[in-house]
């Protein structure tokens, strides 16, 4: 099994002239690198993102952001919902045919139990 290797931080220099962190072996830094305490390589990250140049942020307030058309969108609704509705009522209908169809021949095997009816 191979032994693990040993790891360091290490601060170099970066293009804008700002130290910068690295996290690697021991025997194979970058030349002119300069081993750091762990606590140190925290510190220069945090520097480094509070350098960063922040995303504008779009302020819309609702005075200022037109409202959506959501015109579309609840004649799709309103379609869908009588679409619904028709379907509900055929169902019924259809049930009403069932249930009559069983009670027929519930009354027609009566009578041919009871003799009536062949």
């Amino acid at each position: 099994m191979r032994k693990p290797e040993e790891m360091a931080w290490y601060s170099v220099e970066g293009d804008d002239g700002f130290p910068r962190v690295m996290h690697c072996v021991k025997d194979k830094q970058p030349a002119k690198a300069k081993e750091i305490s762990q606590a140190e390589a925290a510190q220069i990250s945090k520097d480094v993102r509070a350098r960063e140049p922040k995303p504008a942020m779009a302020h819309h307030t609702a005075a200022s952001a037109p409202a959506p058309d959501l015109t579309p969108i609840r004649n799709q609704l309103e379609a869908h919902s009588k679409m619904l509705v028709e379907q509900a009522h055929t169902l019924d209908a259809h049930e009403t045919k069932i249930n009559a169809t069983q009670a027929s021949v519930s009354a027609y095997l009566i009578g041919v139990k009871s003799g009536g009816t062949a």
